[in-house]
């Protein structure tokens, strides 16, 4: 019993640490880039599977070697993310700026479809590794890392342990992946209207992730 309790508890502790300010900040980036509900969360999902590496390879590591990521380490961590969100910001704000973004309407059996298009980008150009790295660096800072070492100090059973990463990056997975489909709806939703109005987004996303870069990295 007190382990489906501890178990319960990280998997809510892991849908509320998904949505944590600079998380959300740095998806947006993506996702304002590549509306679309399903596109929206494969991306979502990669940047969960990204944050849940380094916790796993933090808790082989203390399980192995007993090695704890040092207190320098974690601050640096915490500097990267700032930098990150600084970068993305500038990235997307780029693009708001170019304003490659645009729509095509046409009709399908007297049906009128409207589709984003853009000369940036192809299907194959996605920055699927791009967001992947995003999650393995919030992976490495943060409370998240903190709280999986002191739980690992806390109990004798590597296993356990395992078991409540697995579990706490199942939350945030699946928490994420809920943001990204109701973002990317939403998105589609806008840029079917003008594709004027889905750069605007982005660069009130690029805005939002440059100040919280400014705050996070000072």
């Amino acid at each position: 019993m007190k382990i489906v309790l501890l178990l319960a508890n990280a998997f809510l502790l892991g849908l509320a640490h998904a949505l944590e300010p600079d998380h959300m900040a740095a998806v947006s980036t993506f996702l304002t880039r590549h509306p679309g509900r399903a596109r929206a969360v494969r991306f979502c999902v990669r940047w969960g599977v990204g944050h849940m590496l380094p916790l796993l390879a933090s808790v082989a590591a203390v399980a192995a070697v007993g090695a704890v990521l040092p207190a320098r380490a974690a601050s640096s961590a915490e500097r990267a993310v700032g930098g990150m969100l600084l970068l993305l910001g500038g990235w997307v704000l780029r693009e708001a700026w170019l304003g490659r973004l645009h729509t095509h309407t046409h009709k399908h059996d007297g049906v009128a479809h409207t589709h984003l298009h853009t000369h940036l980008r192809t299907p194959a150009h996605e920055h699927t590794h791009a967001v992947l790295l995003v999650g393995i660096v919030h992976g490495l800072a943060g409370s998240a890392s903190v709280m999986v070492l002191a739980l690992l100090a806390g109990t004798s059973s590597f296993w356990v342990t395992g078991a409540y990463v697995v579990t706490f990056s199942s939350g945030v997975i699946l928490s994420m992946a809920l943001y990204g489909w109701s973002a990317g709806m939403l998105l589609e939703r806008v840029a079917s209207r003008e594709a004027s109005w889905l750069r605007a987004v982005q660069a009130a996303a690029g805005c939002c992730s440059i100040a919280l870069g400014v705050y996070w990295f000072f």
